[in-house]
């Protein structure tokens, strides 16, 4: 096995991977996932409970996320809550290239919802690192920066929660499901319409609810100016996906011993970015891979430091 840590929960071996992680090893186990695999927002909404936050959920990630079928896990952190987007039909191709056998694992967990959040950076390898930034767990490409801990010290000390995703076809069937099937014919004709009442009863509330926030925040009332109120936001999350696209291409970035990314400025237009090299024959390797998606507009050397200045 490589780039991969694991330990053992009442029996069920756990293990903390990235995307480029390799287990060899048969039998069932679990994973904790790093950051790469889904997106993280933190976020103040004008809502109380975790079920109201997660019907916004779609809306807060709006213009950020790339092509896909995303689900959503959301919980409270104080007066502020922790929503996660992923998508579990890509999570699994991307773990085809992880483990030998998807039907191995039984369970998939985020490093956001198992590690506490802490000050210190933790090293996951030779080259990359996880650390948290105003509480949400980001995965890095180069080591920290000073001391830090070890992946393998966090991974001993971790208590699971309460949320994951169910791999195996047994468990994809939750418990309210399951139960559904029990029950009798005439219960469950029963039971869709009670739940038909709840569900408007639930429309009427909503459309008051609306009205009631219309009020509140001063929000305009007419088709047209709500339209321009769309379209500004949604031209700010374009700005910032593009941002946030680059990011996570860069971080993708092979970065070799001795090597490390010394300063990155991006906007929705450029980047520039100072890389410091292991050798002069990375200059190209490294140009060759930001061309495959980027325009590079400009480059100097000063010592082993490569400037690039980038089209976004």
């Amino acid at each position: 096995m490589r780039d991969i840590f694991s330990r053992f929960e009442k029996e069920k071996e756990i293990y903390f991977v990235t995307k480029h992680s390799k287990i060899d090893k048969r039998g069932k186990f679990s994973l904790i996932l790093s950051p790469e695999f889904y997106w993280i927002k933190k976020e103040s909404l004008p809502v109380k409970r975790v079920y109201e936050a997660k019907k916004l959920a779609p809306s807060v990630f709006d213009g950020f996320l790339p092509d896909g079928d995303y689900s959503y896990l959301v919980y409270k952190d104080g007066e502020e809550f922790v929503l996660i987007a992923y998508d579990k039909e890509k999570i699994l191709e991307d773990l085809l290239e992880v483990v030998e056998d998807l039907d191995d694992v039984e369970e998939i967990r985020f490093a956001q919802t198992e590690f506490e959040k802490r000050d210190e950076c933790v090293n996951v390898d030779d080259k990359s690192s996880l650390v948290w930034i105003e509480d949400i767990a980001v995965f890095i490409p180069r080591i920290c920066a000073e001391g830090g801990i070890s992946i393998e010290d966090l991974l001993k000390d971790v208590k699971l929660s309460k949320y994951k995703i169910r791999v195996s076809q047994k468990d994809l069937l939750d418990t309210k499901t399951l139960i559904l099937y029990a029950i009798p014919f005439v219960i469950l004709s029963a039971s869709f319409l009670i739940e038909y009442a709840v569900y408007k009863k639930a429309i009427k509330e909503m459309e008051s609810k609306k009205e009631s926030i219309i009020v509140k925040y001063h929000l305009p009332r007419t088709s047209i100016q709500l339209n321009s109120i769309k379209t500004s936001l949604l031209s700010t999350y374009k700005k910032q996906k593009k941002i946030r696209d680059f990011i996570d291409f860069i971080s993708e970035l092979r970065i070799e011993k001795n090597e490390f990314l010394k300063s990155i400025s991006v906007t929705d237009k450029e980047a520039s970015l100072s890389i410091k090299l292991s050798s002069s024959s990375r200059k190209e390797k490294i140009k060759r891979y930001i061309s495959k998606k980027y325009k590079i507009m400009k480059e100097s050397m000063q010592g082993d430091i490569l400037n690039l200045e980038i089209r976004v």
